[in-house]
């Protein structure tokens, strides 16, 4: 599904996911994410599904190391660990324009942190 990086657009979107997810849920719920992506997998993004994944790994991966977890999957996307198509691993310091070389892509702002992905047709934000 596509969503517009406007803040407005975002904080819509935000505000689906807001009282169906607790806090302490949300880093949990990026691992599950970067894992869909790292395996070039399309994922059901909805509450529900991303809080049930979310339980597993809480469950098995101690808080203390989440964000540790996270960099491990980072640079596993960044190296091209990815069993997807072409385009791999872009970075820059401005949001991205241009389509991948490929069927997908990742893009990695290094200014700000933020990551976007290739969705056959534009670029969306997942991380901000």
């Amino acid at each position: 599904m596509a969503v517009a990086c406007d803040s407005q657009s975002l904080v819509t979107q935000a505000q689906c996911l807001f009282p169906c997810i607790p806090p302490g849920m949300v880093p949990y719920a990026k691992i599950v994410i970067l894992c869909a992506t790292l395996n070039s997998t399309v994922m059901d993004c909805s509450a529900q599904n991303l809080v049930n994944q979310a339980q597993c790994l809480e469950n098995c991966i101690p808080r203390g190391m989440v964000q540790y977890v996270e960099l491990a999957l980072l640079c596993a996307i960044n190296s091209g660990g990815s069993s997807g198509g072409g385009g791999g691993t872009n970075c820059g310091t401005s949001d991205p324009i241009a389509a991948p070389s490929g069927s997908c892509g990742i893009y990695y702002r290094t200014d700000n942190g933020g990551f976007w992905y290739w969705n056959g047709s534009a670029w969306i934000q997942f991380i901000v």
